[in-house]
């Protein structure tokens, strides 16, 4: 018997046992079936909530980790300009830097509060 002829007639056979057997089987799964489907979905549930709350500490520990290296930076750019005797021109960088420092914070708050939102939803 070719390949082909074979399958066929396997799934045939499949099919026909399927449309025999289903009718009879239903109500049984259908009993049994949703004391699982609800055990499945109630552990799928606890596992996401335990997901949202790992990733919004990792937000939070993120977030810290950014303001404290920014901290250093503005600190050792200060400390620079300082031993440099720059006056005035480290005070114009200092504020530029603080600009830009500001428009990255705005941008990423803005980012961690969108991810915040979307794993409150």
């Amino acid at each position: 018997m070719e390949p082909t002829t074979k399958h066929f007639l396997l799934g045939f056979a499949a099919g026909v046992t399927t449309a025999v057997v289903l009718p009879v089987l239903s109500p049984v799964l259908a009993e049994s079936g949703r004391p699982i489907a609800k055990a499945v979905l109630k552990r799928s549930l606890l596992t996401l909530e335990r997901l949202r709350s790992t990733a919004l500490r990792a937000a939070e520990s993120i977030e810290d980790l950014v303001a404290e290296v920014r901290a250093e930076v503005d600190a050792e750019l200060t400390a620079r300009a300082a031993a440099r005797g720059e006056g005035d021109q480290a005070a114009a960088t200092a504020s530029v830097r603080s600009d830009v420092a500001a428009a990255g914070a705005r941008w990423y708050a803005a980012a961690a509060s969108g991810i915040k939102s979307r794993m409150a939803s």
